[in-house]
């Protein structure tokens, strides 16, 4: 059935996150199953690009789901700030520090 195949990719989700970041299980998994098997997929497909733009800081895995972090348009934009934060970090490089 269609739950059972949102269980699945869920508990698929659960074995890669951080441990330290998984939270209540049956609340996340709750709303993991509003989703539509498309975001399902979705939500695997694009966790390791998450994590790898998360860096330091991962969501927890309740706000991965509800705030669709795993969305092409999310993923798009956190990619953007963080070519912003690159470009900044390397303008200052250029600083004159002989004044």
């Amino acid at each position: 059935s269609e739950d059972d195949i949102k269980g699945k990719i869920f508990f698929k989700i659960v074995e890669r996150y951080p441990k330290n970041r998984i939270g209540n299980r049956q609340n996340v998994l709750k709303h993991f199953k509003k989703l539509s098997i498309e975001q399902c997929k979705l939500s695997l497909i694009n966790l390791n690009r998450y994590l790898e733009h998360a860096g330091g800081y991962v969501k927890s895995l309740s706000n991965y789901v509800t705030q669709e972090c795993y969305s092409e348009e999310w993923l798009a934009a956190e990619e953007t700030n963080k070519n912003k934060k690159t470009n900044i970090n390397n303008n200052t490089n250029d600083f004159d520090t002989n004044y």
